[in-house]
């Protein structure tokens, strides 16, 4: 799972996931870990609704508004 991860080491290709895996807890634990460790987590998603649920897609931008206001 490192490869979703970007810690400012100058690489200019996306390494993609190519599932959100997890649910929701795995979002949050990865979301953590970027916080954590000053890194930028990297997801997509090519068709919200079919590759990847709607809901796991508002789950992780709220957490992201979230800390942000934090």
């Amino acid at each position: 799972m490192d490869n979703v991860f970007y810690d400012g080491d100058g690489r200019k290709v996306l390494r993609r996931q190519p599932r959100w895996q997890g649910g929701q807890h795995g979002h949050d634990r990865r979301r953590d870990r970027a916080r954590d460790r000053g890194e930028v987590l990297e997801l997509y998603a090519h068709k919200p609704g079919v590759t990847v649920e709607v809901a796991d897609i508002e789950h992780v931008l709220a957490g992201a508004i979230a800390g942000c206001r934090s």
